[in-house]
């Protein structure tokens, strides 16, 4: 669900264009497994896992080319860069291996006390991750239509 405010620059010229998002709340929910040494210790760990960011800025700057295909002018994606800021997060899982639930108390209680850290670290990961995913996503509509459907006067 998209509640927030959306902004856009364009350079036709350059095919450059920047995006700039408010959303309010990202909700992730998903599966995880952790297993690894805590001292000397094996910890096995896995179950549901829940997100909470709110209020997430997002910046998106494309940046295309022009790229002929049977003498028809579309425009390729070369370059996506993605990142983001928010305000608060809240994380949560749920271990369904360990009975008792202590390890993913433990899991929770070290997500949230660090959040900001935990974020810092995986922000570079998420943001490439992110950006080859819509780079991807949108060149498969780019390369479908030609630049004088979307863009007229080019």
């Amino acid at each position: 669900r998209y509640d927030g405010g959306m902004h856009c620059r364009a350079d036709i010229k350059r095919y450059t264009i920047e995006l700039t998002m408010k959303l309010p709340k990202v909700d992730i929910r998903g599966k995880y497994d952790v297993g690894g040494n805590v001292l000397l210790f094996p910890v096995r760990s896995k179950g549901d896992f829940w997100a909470i960011f709110v209020n997430v800025d997002v910046y998106v700057k494309i940046y295309g080319k022009e790229t002929i295909k049977n003498d028809v002018k579309y425009m390729r994606i070369e370059r996506l860069n993605v990142d983001f800021k928010l305000a608060k997060s809240r994380f949560r899982v749920r271990d369904v291996v360990n009975h008792g639930n202590i390890i993913g108390e433990a899991m929770n209680q070290f997500l949230n006390t660090n959040a900001d850290e935990i974020i810092a670290e995986m922000k570079p990961a998420a943001s490439a991750s992110i950006a080859r995913h819509f780079k991807s996503f949108l060149n498969n509509a780019f390369l479908r239509l030609p630049i004088q459907v979307w863009l007229p006067e080019s």
